[in-house]
């Protein structure tokens, strides 16, 4: 947001509001693979990945 205004001829004022943000996010989850009561059971892996730019101006 922008605010002009003229007071005189020799007095001003210029207002602005702006926003911005940057986001970054790495993720990752591992579960391993192990054995009990004859049962066998699977790892699992995750990766999670995130990026953005909000901005406001």
């Amino acid at each position: 947001m922008r605010w002009n205004h003229l007071y005189s001829e020799k007095l001003f004022s210029n207002t602005t509001v702006t926003f911005s943000e940057y986001l970054f996010d790495i993720d990752m989850q591992e579960d391993y693979t192990y054995e009990t009561f004859g049962e066998t059971f699977n790892d699992e892996f995750e990766f999670l990945y995130y990026s953005g730019i909000r901005d406001w101006g």
